[in-house]
């Protein structure tokens, strides 16, 4: 390529680098924007979980309960249904 033809497309490759680079940049702060955005939604989802391990471990301990009372006849067995009915919902 002759000199004189290589000067004339270094501007036009110049632009063309910096609007790759300015349209980069746009598209890595929508990307930011939208996982800023989803923060409360990621929140919110936690603290749901953190309930559901909960409910489910207060499930098992009933069944729990339960099965031994039911294999050994004792009631001593159900007093951990009877501490929950009695306990206030916590939220």
């Amino acid at each position: 390529m002759n000199p004189a033809r290589r000067h004339t497309w270094t501007p036009v490759a110049a632009l063309l680098a910096a609007a790759t680079l300015l349209t980069l940049i746009a598209v890595n702060l929508m990307t930011l924007a939208g996982i800023n955005s989803s923060r409360p939604l990621i929140l919110h989802m936690r603290a749901v979980q953190a309930l559901l391990l909960q409910t489910r471990a207060a499930l098992v301990d009933a069944e729990t309960g339960r099965r031994g009372f039911l294999l050994l006849g004792d009631r001593v067995y159900l007093a951990g249904d009877a501490r929950r009915v009695a306990e206030p919902r916590r939220r």
